[in-house]
This record gives C-alpha cells, sequence and structure tokens, in this order.
C-alpha cells in the first residue's frame, strides 16, 4: 500500500500549509490526514490525531499497533508527543472541504 501512496501523492494531495514541503524527496509531506483516510478505509482501526514535535499529525491504531505511513515528513529523528494522541472519525476529517477535495483527488490518483 505504502508504495501505491507514494505514487498518487503530489503537491496537490498535501495540506496547504505543507505544499512548499512537498517533493518527489519527501512525498509524504502534508499527507497525513488524506492517507489516514485511505488506510483506515483499507484495513480498518482508528484515526488519532497527535503531534509530532510542534507539528499536528494523523495516524491510524489497527490492531493496537501505530500505522503511520507519513512519519517520514518530519525527519528520521521524529518522535511523538506523549499523551498527545486523540481519536478521531472519518466523518469528522471529511467535514473540512478542503481534507475531503484532497482525499478525492488522492483516491483518483490510486
Amino acid at each position: 500500500m505504502l508504495e501505491t501512496l507514494q505514487k498518487a501523492w503530489c503537491r496537490e494531495t498535501a495540506h496547504p500549509a505543507y505544499q512548499k514541503n512537498w517533493s518527489e524527496d519527501n512525498p509524504a509531506a502534508g499527507q497525513c490526514a488524506v492517507t489516514a483516510l485511505i488506510v483506515q478505509e483499507k484495513l480498518g482501526g482508528d484515526i488519532m490525531a497527535c503531534k509530532v514535535g510542534r507539528s499536528s499529525h494523523f495516524v491510524n491504531v489497527v490492531d493496537g499497533a501505530i500505522v503511520d505511513l507519513t512519519l517520514s515528513q518530519f525527519g528520521e529523528n521524529a518522535k511523538y508527543v506523549d499523551n498527545s494522541f486523540q481519536y478521531r472519525t472519518a466523518k469528522s476529517l471529511l467535514k473540512n472541504k478542503d481534507v475531503r477535495e484532497r482525499y478525492e483527488l488522492l483516491k483518483s490518483r490510486m
């Protein structure tokens, strides 16, 4: 799934604040929300909002394990902020027009 996502990610599927950071060398930049939605769709589990350093981030928890296909955007020394994990629903993420449009674009590119 990661390889398929990496090929589908593009500047337009990245969060607007991270589009300037997106590149073929850093394709995960700004892709966490839309990727978390895809992972939940494919693998189930829960979507969790958290912090990596000062940045907001989304990951999945599947069968008790963190599945984070976009952590690489923060570099190899990235660490989650303890006690920052909060449950989110796909419905709540998709209420945001920007997230919904980027998610639909990502799905169409897959």
